[in-house]
């Protein structure tokens, strides 16, 4: 009995075993397909990712040069870590040591003016790139196709790593010359003014001027207040509603703002005239009027005395050199022979007389008659030092206390007008006690300080205003307004500020306004209005040093 048992037991076993031997050879015969399309997804996905590589190289190449590929390739074989990339005719082939390959193809339009469609492809937009990418592996292919743009440097009105606060101000008017963008950036928080206040007088607004119809946006990643409220999903559409603007608080979006340094920027490609580094300084100094004075004399001719008179003040320049030195002095001519007497004039101990302008480097003079500083010609002037132009309150020509005689005058810096382009190069501080005036650019390493109105104009092909290693300062208390047109770039903070209750008129910035590493503030104006045009910008972006360039993806395709 248990001898049958068991021979039961063995057939249940056999008879089991054949079945699920049966039922497992069943499962890989109907789920073979289901095999076979995981591992051709599989091999397609590596083909994928191999063309994504291939992308991913050329965009690396064209931002360093943006004229990688427009003609024949050069300087290939080139390994790069596990990739080696041959020239393979008009194309690149890119081998992996894992054995996926990429091939690509490229028709480059970055600062051309694109391509008509012929030979079956696509048109290239100008100022644009089109690359493709096929990837493979293990006999799998994959292709992409990537449409590329032209950026330029800086694509917002205002861009900063620090806080923005517009906080004080009556009206902050954000302007666009770009159909597609309209933007304020920062890296920290954002304060608009205070238009979501019930009855507020205060407003801000985002307009383009090409007729877009792309509202504009405030990008954060903090947070942005109007005022010292936080917009939030509560607030945003009344805050659209105020400003046209959308609001981007807390982004995880990482915003790199270029580091432009003083070697990136297209300035007149002369010889540097050197400025001696120090003060420059408009005050006074004594002249003595010398009378003419006859008495009598019986039968004889009547006696002359040259007597002198009370010592008059005449306008004089200074330069004091930057670590001490003999000050030097010049006066007018004109202006020593408007104080003399019948009996002629005894000019100041000290100085030098000159005839209507005092010339300090060539295209750096102090004319007399209008009581400015010029910098004149399509040169650049180099100071290497600090540099300083202001007004000798309460000193004299030699730098001795003095009690002013002469209304004070607004000490200005006036550029070239027309075509000419004076680039300012101060390897210290630079700091102005007037205004600043005319077609011209600055770059200071250090901080760059103004004490009245500017008004700097650039031109689309020489975009540059202000380059600041440190901060760029402009205290207009009492003056009526800041016009900056160009781009403007603070390593570290931008500032337009009053010392007192005073409220100034307007603050006008057209091109870009850049700080880098600080903070954007202005305050106590009735009006701020900002303008991104790109146009200042394209001319540095594409004269950068070995064609380097920005570029965005527009458009993907799967080949």
């Amino acid at each position: 009995m248990r001898k049958k048992k068991r021979g039961l037991a063995l057939v249940i076993v056999l008879f089991s075993t054949v079945i699920l031997t049966m039922m497992v050879g069943a499962f890989f015969v109907v789920n073979q397909d289901n095999f076979s399309l995981g591992r051709a997804a599989e091999g397609r996905l590596e083909a994928q990712l191999a063309a994504e590589s291939g992308l991913s190289y050329a965009r690396f190449k064209l931002e360093q040069n943006q004229t990688w590929g427009r003609g024949p390739f050069t300087g290939y074989p080139e390994v790069v870590g596990s990739l080696t990339v041959r020239q393979n005719g008009a194309d690149l082939v890119g081998e992996f040591k894992d054995g996926r390959t990429f091939r690509l193809s490229v028709r480059n339009q970055l600062g051309q003016a694109g391509s008509p469609a012929a030979g079956g492809l696509a048109a290239v937009p100008k100022d644009s790139v089109v690359v493709t990418s096929w990837g493979g592996v293990r006999g799998f292919q994959s292709g992409l196709e990537m449409l590329m743009v032209g950026e330029p440097l800086y694509d917002a009105a205002a861009s900063s790593n620090g806080m923005i606060d517009m906080r004080g101000n009556k009206t902050w008017e954000v302007h666009s010359r770009d159909k597609m963008r309209n933007w304020v950036r920062s890296n920290d928080d954002i304060h608009a003014n205070d238009v979501l206040r019930v009855g507020t007088t205060e407003s801000t607004r985002f307009i383009s001027d090409v007729g877009s119809s792309i509202p504009g946006t405030l990008w954060s990643k903090k947070e942005i207040y109007s005022q010292d409220t936080a917009i939030d999903s509560g607030n945003a559409k009344a805050f659209f509603t105020s400003t046209n603007a959308t609001v981007a608080p807390r982004s995880t979006k990482n915003y790199n703002i270029y580091d432009l340094k003083l070697s990136d920027l297209k300035v007149p490609q002369t010889a540097a005239v050197t400025i001696p580094p120090g003060r420059y300084y408009v005050t006074e100094t004594l002249a003595t009027p010398v009378k003419r004075v006859e008495t009598p004399r019986f039968l004889l001719p009547p006696r002359v005395d040259m007597v002198d008179q009370a010592q008059r003040a005449i306008r004089a320049v200074t330069y004091i050199p930057e670590g001490g030195g003999t000050p030097q002095v010049f006066y007018d001519q004109a202006g020593l022979a408007a104080v003399a007497d019948s009996g002629g004039v005894k000019p100041p101990a000290t100085g030098t007389m000159v005839s209507g302008s005092a010339t300090f480097a060539p295209g750096f003079t102090f004319d007399f008659s209008t009581l400015d500083f010029s910098m004149t010609g399509s040169q650049q002037l180099e100071v290497n030092g600090n540099f300083s132009v202001g007004y000798g309150t309460g000193v004299d020509a030699n730098g001795n206390p003095f009690t002013p005689q002469l209304p004070k005058p607004d000490t200005d810096i006036k550029f070239s007008s027309g075509g000419s382009m004076t680039f300012l190069n101060v390897k210290g501080n630079m700091s102005v006690d007037g205004k600043v005036v005319g077609h011209g650019a600055i770059a200071a390493e250090k901080d760059i300080f103004f004490r009245a109105d500017a008004n700097l104009t650039a031109t689309t092909t020489d975009p540059l205003v202000f380059w600041s290693g440190g901060n760029v300062t402009i205290d207009a208390t009492g003056r009526q307004g800041v016009k900056l047109t160009g781009l403007v770039y603070a390593k570290n903070n931008f500032e337009v500020l009053t010392t007192d209750s005073s409220v100034l008129q307007e603050v006008r910035l057209t091109g870009a306004l850049v700080a880098r590493n600080g903070k954007i503030k202005m305050a106590n104006t009735d009006k701020v209005n900002m303008t991104y045009d790109p146009a200042y910008l394209d001319a540095l972006t594409k004269g950068l040093p070995n064609d380097r360039r920005r570029l965005a993806p527009m458009s993907w395709r799967v080949l």
